[in-house]
Protein backbone atom coordinates (compact mmCIF):
# COMPACT_ATOMS: atom_id res chain seq x y z
CA UNK A 1 0.00 0.00 0.00
CA UNK A 2 1.42 3.38 -1.02
CA UNK A 3 0.97 6.27 1.41
CA UNK A 4 1.70 9.95 0.85
CA UNK A 5 1.32 13.14 2.80
CA UNK A 6 -0.47 16.19 1.45
CA UNK A 7 -0.98 19.73 2.74
CA UNK A 8 -4.54 20.42 3.90
CA UNK A 9 -5.96 23.93 4.32
CA UNK A 10 -9.32 24.24 6.04
CA UNK A 11 -11.57 27.21 6.83
CA UNK A 12 -14.09 26.98 9.66
CA UNK A 13 -16.71 29.36 11.00
CA UNK A 14 -16.28 29.88 14.76
CA UNK A 15 -19.11 31.67 16.61
CA UNK A 16 -17.62 34.55 18.63
CA UNK A 17 -19.89 33.77 21.58
CA UNK A 18 -19.69 30.26 22.96
CA UNK A 19 -22.92 30.83 24.86
CA UNK A 20 -24.83 31.41 21.64
CA UNK A 21 -23.18 28.59 19.71
CA UNK A 22 -25.60 25.84 18.72
CA UNK A 23 -22.76 23.40 18.17
CA UNK A 24 -19.21 23.00 16.97
CA UNK A 25 -17.78 25.24 14.22
CA UNK A 26 -18.85 24.37 10.71
CA UNK A 27 -16.41 23.73 7.89
CA UNK A 28 -16.64 26.31 5.09
CA UNK A 29 -14.15 24.69 2.72
CA UNK A 30 -10.90 22.75 2.62
CA UNK A 31 -8.15 22.48 0.03
CA UNK A 32 -5.27 20.06 -0.40
CA UNK A 33 -1.96 20.71 -2.13
CA UNK A 34 0.67 18.13 -2.96
CA UNK A 35 2.03 15.47 -5.28
CA UNK A 36 3.15 11.89 -5.03
CA UNK A 37 5.64 12.43 -2.19
CA UNK A 38 5.44 13.92 1.30
CA UNK A 39 4.32 17.56 1.50
CA UNK A 40 3.75 19.60 4.67
CA UNK A 41 2.15 22.89 5.68
CA UNK A 42 3.60 24.60 8.75
CA UNK A 43 2.27 28.17 8.78
CA UNK A 44 -0.63 30.13 7.31
CA UNK A 45 -1.45 33.83 7.37
CA UNK A 46 -4.26 35.92 5.90
CA UNK A 47 -3.04 38.38 3.26
CA UNK A 48 -4.13 41.96 2.63
CA UNK A 49 -6.16 40.94 -0.44
CA UNK A 50 -8.28 38.54 1.64
CA UNK A 51 -6.41 35.44 0.49
CA UNK A 52 -3.91 33.27 2.34
CA UNK A 53 -0.21 32.51 2.24
CA UNK A 54 1.07 29.07 3.31
CA UNK A 55 4.64 28.05 4.14
CA UNK A 56 5.83 24.49 4.31
CA UNK A 57 7.91 21.87 2.57
CA UNK A 58 7.55 19.62 -0.46
CA UNK A 59 9.23 16.45 -1.61
CA UNK A 60 6.95 16.29 -4.67
CA UNK A 61 8.24 19.42 -6.41
CA UNK A 62 11.42 21.46 -6.57
CA UNK A 63 15.11 20.73 -6.89
CA UNK A 64 16.09 18.66 -3.88
CA UNK A 65 14.98 15.92 -1.53
CA UNK A 66 12.78 18.45 0.26
CA UNK A 67 12.32 22.10 -0.71
CA UNK A 68 10.75 25.04 1.07
CA UNK A 69 7.28 25.65 -0.37
CA UNK A 70 5.25 28.87 -0.53
CA UNK A 71 1.60 28.69 -1.67
CA UNK A 72 -0.66 31.71 -2.30
CA UNK A 73 -4.43 31.23 -2.47
CA UNK A 74 -7.45 33.43 -2.90
CA UNK A 75 -10.09 33.88 -0.19
CA UNK A 76 -11.64 30.52 -1.09
CA UNK A 77 -8.37 28.62 -0.84
CA UNK A 78 -7.92 28.27 -4.61
CA UNK A 79 -4.23 28.32 -5.49
CA UNK A 80 -3.06 31.45 -7.31
CA UNK A 81 0.64 30.56 -7.40
CA UNK A 82 3.29 28.55 -5.59
CA UNK A 83 7.07 28.74 -5.38
CA UNK A 84 9.73 26.32 -4.23
CA UNK A 85 13.08 27.33 -2.78
CA UNK A 86 16.08 25.13 -2.15
CA UNK A 87 18.93 23.07 -3.49
CA UNK A 88 19.86 19.41 -3.44
CA UNK A 89 19.93 19.20 0.37
CA UNK A 90 16.86 19.37 2.59
CA UNK A 91 15.14 22.76 2.98
CA UNK A 92 12.04 23.73 4.97
CA UNK A 93 9.92 26.85 5.48
CA UNK A 94 8.48 27.01 9.00
CA UNK A 95 7.12 30.55 9.03
CA UNK A 96 5.79 33.22 6.65
CA UNK A 97 4.45 36.75 7.04
CA UNK A 98 3.20 39.33 4.55
CA UNK A 99 5.47 42.37 4.78
CA UNK A 100 4.64 46.06 4.69
CA UNK A 101 5.74 46.32 1.03
CA UNK A 102 3.22 43.66 -0.04
CA UNK A 103 5.80 40.89 -0.36
CA UNK A 104 6.59 38.05 2.04
CA UNK A 105 9.31 37.07 4.48
CA UNK A 106 9.96 33.37 5.02
CA UNK A 107 11.87 31.75 7.86
CA UNK A 108 13.14 28.21 7.96
CA UNK A 109 16.13 25.96 7.58
CA UNK A 110 18.41 25.07 4.69
CA UNK A 111 20.76 22.14 4.20
CA UNK A 112 19.54 19.88 6.98
CA UNK A 113 20.67 16.79 5.04
CA UNK A 114 24.17 18.17 4.49
CA UNK A 115 27.13 16.89 6.51
CA UNK A 116 28.02 20.47 7.55
CA UNK A 117 24.73 20.92 9.36
CA UNK A 118 21.54 22.89 8.88
CA UNK A 119 21.43 26.71 8.92
CA UNK A 120 18.80 29.32 9.69
CA UNK A 121 17.32 30.57 6.41
CA UNK A 122 15.65 33.94 5.77
CA UNK A 123 14.02 34.60 2.37
CA UNK A 124 12.42 37.84 1.15
CA UNK A 125 10.07 37.69 -1.83
CA UNK A 126 7.99 40.11 -3.85
CA UNK A 127 4.19 39.95 -3.97
CA UNK A 128 4.32 37.15 -6.56
CA UNK A 129 6.71 34.97 -4.57
CA UNK A 130 9.79 35.88 -6.60
CA UNK A 131 12.90 35.74 -4.44
CA UNK A 132 14.47 39.16 -3.85
CA UNK A 133 17.21 38.04 -1.48
CA UNK A 134 18.12 35.39 1.04
CA UNK A 135 20.27 35.34 4.17
CA UNK A 136 21.79 32.32 5.89
CA UNK A 137 22.94 32.21 9.52
CA UNK A 138 24.67 29.35 11.28
CA UNK A 139 27.78 27.41 12.09
CA UNK A 140 28.91 23.79 11.86
CA UNK A 141 26.04 22.49 14.01
CA UNK A 142 22.32 22.05 13.35
CA UNK A 143 20.74 25.53 13.45
CA UNK A 144 17.03 26.13 12.85
CA UNK A 145 14.89 29.22 12.20
CA UNK A 146 11.42 28.47 13.58
CA UNK A 147 9.61 31.80 13.41
CA UNK A 148 10.09 35.20 11.75
CA UNK A 149 8.29 38.51 12.17
CA UNK A 150 8.71 41.89 10.52
CA UNK A 151 9.65 44.52 13.10
CA UNK A 152 8.52 48.13 13.46
CA UNK A 153 11.79 49.43 11.94
CA UNK A 154 11.25 47.45 8.71
CA UNK A 155 13.73 44.73 9.66
CA UNK A 156 13.11 41.18 10.86
CA UNK A 157 13.39 39.15 14.05
CA UNK A 158 13.99 35.38 13.92
CA UNK A 159 13.65 32.84 16.73
CA UNK A 160 15.04 29.34 16.64
CA UNK A 161 17.96 27.39 18.01
CA UNK A 162 21.70 27.10 17.50
CA UNK A 163 23.44 23.82 18.32
CA UNK A 164 27.04 23.53 19.45
CA UNK A 165 28.80 21.15 17.05
CA UNK A 166 31.16 19.84 19.75
CA UNK A 167 28.90 19.59 22.81
CA UNK A 168 25.75 18.84 20.84
CA UNK A 169 23.61 21.16 23.00
CA UNK A 170 21.04 23.58 21.62
CA UNK A 171 20.45 27.17 22.80
CA UNK A 172 17.59 29.53 21.98
CA UNK A 173 18.79 31.83 19.19
CA UNK A 174 17.35 35.29 18.53
CA UNK A 175 18.55 37.09 15.38
CA UNK A 176 17.75 40.69 14.42
CA UNK A 177 18.30 41.88 10.84
CA UNK A 178 17.78 45.07 8.88
CA UNK A 179 15.35 45.33 5.95
CA UNK A 180 17.91 43.68 3.61
CA UNK A 181 18.56 40.68 5.85
CA UNK A 182 21.89 41.91 7.20
CA UNK A 183 22.43 40.76 10.78
CA UNK A 184 22.37 43.62 13.29
CA UNK A 185 22.75 41.48 16.39
CA UNK A 186 22.04 38.02 17.72
CA UNK A 187 21.61 36.63 21.22
CA UNK A 188 21.65 33.12 22.64
CA UNK A 189 19.85 31.92 25.76
CA UNK A 190 20.52 28.60 27.40
CA UNK A 191 22.55 26.50 29.78
CA UNK A 192 23.70 22.95 30.27
CA UNK A 193 20.71 21.31 28.57
CA UNK A 194 18.88 21.63 25.26
CA UNK A 195 16.91 24.86 24.91
CA UNK A 196 14.66 25.69 21.94
CA UNK A 197 13.01 28.85 20.59
CA UNK A 198 9.69 28.31 18.85
CA UNK A 199 8.01 31.71 18.51
CA UNK A 200 8.88 35.42 18.82
CA UNK A 201 6.72 38.55 18.95
CA UNK A 202 7.67 42.20 19.11
CA UNK A 203 6.18 43.70 22.26
CA UNK A 204 4.46 47.03 22.86
CA UNK A 205 7.66 48.53 24.30
CA UNK A 206 9.67 47.63 21.18
CA UNK A 207 11.34 44.62 22.79
CA UNK A 208 10.65 40.95 22.13
CA UNK A 209 9.05 37.97 23.83
CA UNK A 210 10.24 34.46 22.93
CA UNK A 211 8.52 31.18 23.78
CA UNK A 212 10.03 27.72 23.66
CA UNK A 213 11.36 25.07 26.02
CA UNK A 214 14.31 24.58 28.34
CA UNK A 215 16.14 21.63 29.83
CA UNK A 216 18.64 23.94 31.53
CA UNK A 217 16.46 25.57 34.17
CA UNK A 218 13.09 25.04 35.78
CA UNK A 219 11.35 22.28 37.71
CA UNK A 220 11.34 19.27 35.41
CA UNK A 221 13.06 17.38 32.65
CA UNK A 222 11.90 20.01 30.14
CA UNK A 223 9.92 23.15 30.95
CA UNK A 224 7.99 25.75 28.99
CA UNK A 225 10.22 28.83 28.71
CA UNK A 226 9.25 32.46 28.11
CA UNK A 227 11.97 35.10 27.66
CA UNK A 228 11.42 38.88 27.53
CA UNK A 229 14.14 41.05 25.99
CA UNK A 230 14.79 44.74 25.41
CA UNK A 231 15.00 46.24 21.92
CA UNK A 232 18.66 45.20 21.67
CA UNK A 233 17.95 41.60 22.63
CA UNK A 234 19.30 41.86 26.17
CA UNK A 235 17.31 39.68 28.56
CA UNK A 236 14.94 41.52 30.90
CA UNK A 237 13.43 38.43 32.49
CA UNK A 238 12.83 34.75 31.78
CA UNK A 239 10.28 32.38 33.24
CA UNK A 240 10.46 28.56 33.18
CA UNK A 241 6.99 27.10 33.68
CA UNK A 242 6.10 23.51 34.37
CA UNK A 243 6.19 20.57 36.71
CA UNK A 244 8.40 17.54 37.18
CA UNK A 245 7.57 16.08 33.76
CA UNK A 246 7.98 17.45 30.24
CA UNK A 247 6.44 20.80 29.25
CA UNK A 248 6.99 23.14 26.31
CA UNK A 249 5.67 26.17 24.42
CA UNK A 250 4.81 26.35 20.72
CA UNK A 251 3.46 29.91 20.40
CA UNK A 252 3.06 33.20 22.25
CA UNK A 253 0.87 36.23 21.63
CA UNK A 254 0.82 39.68 23.20
CA UNK A 255 -2.52 40.45 24.87
CA UNK A 256 -4.36 43.82 25.01
CA UNK A 257 -3.60 44.21 28.73
CA UNK A 258 0.13 44.25 28.01
CA UNK A 259 0.68 40.66 29.10
CA UNK A 260 1.13 37.46 27.15
CA UNK A 261 -0.70 34.21 26.42
CA UNK A 262 1.36 31.09 25.73
CA UNK A 263 0.22 27.74 24.36
CA UNK A 264 2.02 24.42 24.32
CA UNK A 265 1.83 21.17 26.24
CA UNK A 266 1.98 20.00 29.87
CA UNK A 267 2.59 16.50 31.20
CA UNK A 268 1.11 16.15 34.68
CA UNK A 269 2.74 14.14 37.44
CA UNK A 270 1.85 10.47 37.01
CA UNK A 271 0.59 10.98 33.45
CA UNK A 272 2.18 9.32 30.44
CA UNK A 273 0.77 11.70 27.83
CA UNK A 274 0.69 15.51 27.60
CA UNK A 275 -2.32 17.85 27.44
CA UNK A 276 -2.74 21.19 25.68
CA UNK A 277 -1.56 23.89 28.07
CA UNK A 278 -2.63 27.55 27.93
CA UNK A 279 -0.89 30.02 30.25
CA UNK A 280 -1.65 33.72 30.78
CA UNK A 281 1.21 35.92 32.02
CA UNK A 282 1.20 39.54 33.12
CA UNK A 283 3.59 42.23 31.90
CA UNK A 284 6.35 41.03 34.25
CA UNK A 285 5.95 37.37 33.31
CA UNK A 286 4.03 36.34 36.43
CA UNK A 287 1.45 33.61 35.89
CA UNK A 288 -2.13 34.94 36.03
CA UNK A 289 -3.88 31.68 35.24
CA UNK A 290 -3.36 28.46 33.32
CA UNK A 291 -5.49 25.60 32.05
CA UNK A 292 -4.97 22.18 30.51
CA UNK A 293 -7.23 20.48 27.98
CA UNK A 294 -7.15 16.83 27.04
CA UNK A 295 -8.11 13.33 27.91
CA UNK A 296 -6.29 10.00 28.24
CA UNK A 297 -3.97 10.28 25.22
CA UNK A 298 -1.62 12.93 23.80
CA UNK A 299 -2.78 16.48 22.99
CA UNK A 300 -0.56 19.37 21.89
CA UNK A 301 -1.28 23.09 21.47
CA UNK A 302 0.36 24.65 18.41
CA UNK A 303 -1.18 28.12 18.05
CA UNK A 304 -3.34 30.59 19.97
CA UNK A 305 -5.26 33.75 19.12
CA UNK A 306 -7.32 36.11 21.25
CA UNK A 307 -10.93 36.46 20.06
CA UNK A 308 -13.22 39.49 19.98
CA UNK A 309 -15.32 38.19 22.90
CA UNK A 310 -12.32 38.25 25.26
CA UNK A 311 -11.65 34.54 25.02
CA UNK A 312 -9.13 32.50 23.07
CA UNK A 313 -9.11 29.96 20.28
CA UNK A 314 -6.41 27.28 20.24
CA UNK A 315 -5.34 24.96 17.44
CA UNK A 316 -3.31 21.82 17.92
CA UNK A 317 -3.64 18.09 17.54
CA UNK A 318 -5.29 15.33 19.53
CA UNK A 319 -5.09 11.56 19.82
CA UNK A 320 -7.90 11.26 22.40
CA UNK A 321 -10.64 12.77 20.23
CA UNK A 322 -11.51 12.49 16.56
CA UNK A 323 -11.39 9.72 14.03
CA UNK A 324 -7.76 8.90 13.45
CA UNK A 325 -4.31 8.39 14.86
CA UNK A 326 -3.79 12.14 15.30
CA UNK A 327 -6.39 14.76 14.44
CA UNK A 328 -6.34 18.53 14.10
CA UNK A 329 -8.03 20.02 17.18
CA UNK A 330 -9.66 23.45 17.44
CA UNK A 331 -10.77 24.60 20.91
CA UNK A 332 -12.67 27.83 21.67
CA UNK A 333 -12.39 29.13 25.23
CA UNK A 334 -14.62 31.75 26.87
CA UNK A 335 -14.61 33.18 30.37
CA UNK A 336 -17.58 33.09 32.72
CA UNK A 337 -19.58 30.69 30.58
CA UNK A 338 -18.19 27.42 31.91
CA UNK A 339 -17.96 25.87 28.49
CA UNK A 340 -15.73 25.32 25.52
CA UNK A 341 -16.32 24.31 21.94
CA UNK A 342 -14.10 21.61 20.49
CA UNK A 343 -13.71 20.42 16.91
CA UNK A 344 -11.43 17.72 15.56
CA UNK A 345 -10.82 17.32 11.86
CA UNK A 346 -8.21 15.82 9.54
CA UNK A 347 -4.95 14.22 10.48
CA UNK A 348 -1.81 16.06 11.51
CA UNK A 349 -1.21 19.31 13.38
CA UNK A 350 -2.87 22.69 13.27
CA UNK A 351 -1.83 26.27 12.81
CA UNK A 352 -4.47 28.89 13.36
CA UNK A 353 -5.70 32.23 12.10
CA UNK A 354 -8.72 33.70 13.92
CA UNK A 355 -10.14 36.83 12.34
CA UNK A 356 -13.76 38.03 12.60
CA UNK A 357 -14.93 34.62 13.77
CA UNK A 358 -13.21 32.65 11.00
CA UNK A 359 -10.57 30.09 11.89
CA UNK A 360 -8.12 28.71 9.38
CA UNK A 361 -6.44 25.38 10.06
CA UNK A 362 -3.34 24.03 8.40
CA UNK A 363 -1.85 20.58 8.70
CA UNK A 364 -1.10 17.39 6.89
CA UNK A 365 -3.12 14.36 5.95
CA UNK A 366 -2.13 10.81 5.06
CA UNK A 367 -3.66 9.63 1.77
CA UNK A 368 -3.68 6.06 0.52
CA UNK A 369 -2.84 5.33 -3.09
CA UNK A 370 -5.71 6.41 -5.34
CA UNK A 371 -7.48 8.50 -2.69
CA UNK A 372 -8.34 12.07 -3.69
Amino acid sequence: MVLRMTVILMALFVPVSVASAAGPPQEQWNRTFGGREADYGYCVQETSDGGFIVAGATASFGEGSTDAWLIKTDSSGVKEWDKTFGGLAGDLAYSVQETSDGGYVVGGVTGYYEAGGADVWLIKTDSSGGKLWEAIFGGPGQDYGRHVQETSDGGYIIAGEVRDADLGLADVWLIKTDSDGNRLWDKTFGGTGDDYGRCVRQTLDGGYVVAGSTASCGNGEVDMWVIKTATDGEEEWSKPLGGARGDGAAAVQCTPDGGYVVVGYHRAEGSTWPDVWLVKLDLAGNEVWSGTFGREWAEYGCSVQATSDGGYVVAGHTVSYGAGNSDVWLVKLAFGKGSRVGLWVGVGFGVLLAVFGVALLLGSRVLRAGEQ
